[in-house]
């Protein structure tokens, strides 16, 4: 997690040990502004998309299917 956090640039997964969940967080600071559909598609769209292209890896890790570094390579040949 620690290889993908760092290449993103917006959120980073998290994994709770006691509860065996993994979560994907992002914060957004509005300084008083309104919630606006454009601020909400900032939000929602990448972290959507990390999710797609790295917790089926990670959850590979997980169960014991890949290695930590194999999983972290197939997810960025994934990539493109």
């Amino acid at each position: 997690m620690t290889r993908v956090n760092s290449g993103l640039l917006v959120g980073g997964f998290e994994m709770d040990w006691d509860e065996g969940e993994i979560r994907f967080r992002t914060s957004l600071d509005l300084r008083g502004e309104a919630l606006i559909v454009a601020l909400m598609s900032g939000v929602v769209y990448p972290n959507h998309q990390a999710m797609i292209d790295y917790l089926p890896h990670l959850i590979d890790v997980v169960s014991g299917e890949l290695e930590p570094a194999e999983a972290y390579r197939e997810a960025r040949d994934s990539l493109g």
